[in-house]
């Protein structure tokens, strides 16, 4: 597909040397200002369908130029993005559709307790336990979790919100309980628990898989290279985390791909 004819000679020429290949295509203006940054599969081809769509008149009237980087793969052009952000100190895309993730923080009594979040595109300042794409099926795997590890549900704060809270908690009432988990020690052992089996919290689309790396090979030149993810997100080569809206639908096909492609590590 021809570019459209309104554009400057100097970046048609740079556009029309664009690879169908992937990568991250940053575009900037005069003042080497970053006005977009794409993910791109088959670049010159979307990049061209996208010059030709409504929203790419800003970037034609406002591009001078742009910086193309090449990536072995869908999830590695990912990773990519993510350092161009940093590199040029840019806030994260607005989050096309919501996903949830549990994070665990102390209480003033040192009780880990579980809280449910949204979770936003970019780095992410603590490590994400478990995807979920709806509150309600956090909560309900919450519990379930809770249950199999033997936990508190009062010190988890997990109790339904219509429970009293100066009144034992359910297990304790039942007798499967002797309250020692509000002690000083119990309190202590519940939290290495905690901290132990929070990686099994499920992960959206993944199956049993909480924690995978994924090979990724560019069909042209052979390359390869090896991403690991774990619950939901991307492990950056710093060892911070990453997360984009993008992730769980490139993982949905990585794993229809088999073994070959995704090796599950827990």
């Amino acid at each position: 597909k021809m570019l459209p004819s309104s554009l400057s000679q100097s970046l048609a020429k740079q556009l029309y040397a664009l690879p169908d290949r992937h990568g991250v295509l940053v575009w900037l203006d005069h003042s080497n200002q970053v006005l977009a940054i794409d993910v791109c599969e088959k670049a010159y081809a979307e990049t061209a369908r996208l010059l030709h769509s409504n929203s790419g008149a800003v970037l034609m009237k406002q591009s001078t130029k742009v910086r193309f980087v090449y990536a072995v793969g869908r999830l590695h052009a990912v990773q990519i993005k993510a350092q161009l952000m940093s590199e040029y100190g840019l806030r994260p895309s607005e989050i096309r559709q919501t996903y949830f993730t549990v994070h665990f923080a102390p209480d003033a009594r040192s009780r880990l307790q579980a809280r449910i979040m949204a979770l936003k595109n970019g780095r992410l300042e603590h490590q994400p336990y478990g995807l979920f794409l709806h509150k309600k099926s956090a909560k309900r795997s919450l519990i379930e979790w809770a249950a199999s590890e033997g936990l508190c549900p009062a010190s988890l704060d997990i109790l339904p919100v219509t429970y009293a809270k100066d009144v034992p908690c359910p297990k304790q009432e039942i007798g499967h309980c002797s309250g020692e988990c509000q002690t000083v020690e119990g309190i202590a052992e519940q939290n290495q628990i905690i901290s132990a089996a929070a990686n099994k919290l499920p992960v959206a689309e993944w199956g049993k898989a909480h924690e995978v790396e994924v090979l990724e090979t560019d069909g042209l030149t052979g390359k390869q290279i090896v991403l690991r993810l774990k619950g939901g997100a991307l492990v950056m080569p710093d060892g911070s985390w990453y997360f984009d809206d993008a992730l769980p639908m490139v993982m949905k096909s990585k794993f229809k791909q088999g073994a070959e492609v995704v090796r599950v590590l827990a």
